[in-house]
């Protein structure tokens, strides 16, 4: 079993034992339940200090979540994976009828969903007649709205879970769907973009990258007018860097004492609005026309593509604000490079492409250089945005697709932290 079913079963536990005990476990319970979870043969034996610290900030979300909807503890049924659970009766109906394909994470993030045991056959019984009718996002939207229904009833949790970090207490927030109209105001946001980065400094000691291996920049709002504040640190980037062509993704961490994650951005949302603003979509690495297979020689003109790409965008602004590129070129020892300029690192990160060099961590040189090459075409489609007035929206739809909210998307609930609350112990 992989870190992350044991993580999201020690939560079921949490959930479960806190739900049935309302909250109220004696000092012996919760002794009991520290061993199921993480005695020598309990759900999560390797949970460090952390996680076992987060297990009790998750259920202060639950809890203030439940609490604060009047929603009764007992008679609950909790499931992930089992199969005929009602987690797995909902990813089924997502994907069987209502069409949904690749990670269903772009549906909905949901861990691990409560149902009432005395409702659960007559809601799988329903779903299964209405979402049914042949029409995939028919079916979709129905299920969604049957959700929705559900989870106002009180009968249906759908949790989506996170770590609390050390420094962070246990919260909950409702996805866009279920959130009322003076909510769904507070979380309108009018962000500025900052801090465009794009170091193109090539290490050829290191193979990769000498500063930063991502492109990044920053959203923000500072709040006001009844608005939440809300700043968002951008990353485009791979995840592992172990094969030369691995498709990077946006990703999103909140700008705070914490950093909390808000997720990896759905790629097809931001692809179909990048063709709603009459631009081409960023290909993948392994599907650019200027970028080789793995191995092959980088032809003169699929360089000098890259290098009139840099030549545009070292004079570009993305809502009002320049891209930060540090010093480009090749680097072999100290901080000046050996070879000053953008296309002297270039050629030097396609010659350890070609020999498929790695990292001094054992990571692909290609994935290195192809990932920045990628976001540099990424901050094209920014600059022709902010041309067309687009650039705005286009930040409220990144931070949709990083928190898995769009038309489509299911109804969920997050239980995750939040630096700065006051501490509610149960």
């Amino acid at each position: 079993m992989s870190n992350t079913a044991k993580q999201e079963d020690c939560s079921i536990l949490f959930f479960k034992e806190h739900c049935d005990k309302k909250f109220k476990l004696s000092d012996k319970q919760y002794a009991e339940l520290d061993k199921k979870a993480f005695g020598k043969s309990g759900v999560y034996p390797q949970a460090n200090a952390v996680w076992r610290r987060s297990y009790d900030e998750q259920v202060i979300g639950l809890m203030n979540y439940m609490i604060s909807r009047g929603i009764t503890t007992t008679g609950w049924s909790w499931s992930r994976d089992q199969a005929n659970g009602m987690m797995n009766f909902l990813n089924k109906i997502a994907q069987q009828k209502g069409g949904v394909t690749g990670s269903l994470d772009s549906w909905n993030p949901m861990d691990v969903v409560a149902v009432k045991k005395s409702e659960e056959a007559k809601i799988k019984k329903r779903i299964t007649e209405m979402c049914d009718t042949g029409d995939k996002l028919l079916n979709l939207n129905t299920l969604n709205s049957l959700m929705e229904e559900y989870i106002r009833d009180k009968k249906l949790m759908p949790i989506s879970l996170k770590q609390v970090g050390k420094n962070e207490r246990g919260t909950f927030e409702m996805s866009s769907n279920l959130k009322t109209r003076e909510a769904k105001r507070r979380s309108l946001h009018e962000f500025t973009a900052d801090n465009f980065a794009c170091d193109l400094a090539w290490d050829a000691n290191a193979n990769e990258w000498k500063f930063a291996q991502e492109i990044s920049w920053d959203m923000i709002d500072s709040g006001g007018g009844g608005r939440e504040a809300m700043s968002v640190h951008v990353q485009g980037r791979t995840f592992q860097a172990k094969q030369p062509r691995e498709k990077p993704q946006h990703s999103g961490a909140a700008i705070g004492a914490t950093g909390a994650m808000l997720g990896k951005a759905s790629v097809g949302k931001l692809d179909a609005f990048v063709k709603k603003c009459g631009l081409s979509e960023v290909p993948a690495p392994a599907k650019h026309p200027h970028i080789p297979n793995p191995g092959a020689v980088w032809s003169d003109a699929d360089k000098k593509y890259w290098i009139n790409l840099y030549n545009t965008l070292k004079n570009a602004s993305i809502d009002g604000k320049r891209i930060d590129f540090g010093r480009p070129g090749k680097y072999e020892e100290g901080t000046n490079p050996s070879e000053d300029g953008f296309e002297a690192a270039l050629n030097e990160a396609c010659l350890a492409d070609q020999r498929d060099a790695k990292t001094k961590t054992g990571r692909s040189a290609g994935s290195r250089l192809t990932a920045k090459l990628w976001g540099m075409e990424w901050l094209h489609r920014y600059y022709m945005m902010s041309k067309k007035k687009k650039f705005d929206v286009f930040m409220h739809v990144l931070v949709d697709a990083m928190k898995k909210e769009s038309s489509t998307a299911g109804p969920f609930v997050k239980v995750f932290g939040k630096p700065g609350l006051t501490a509610r112990r149960y």
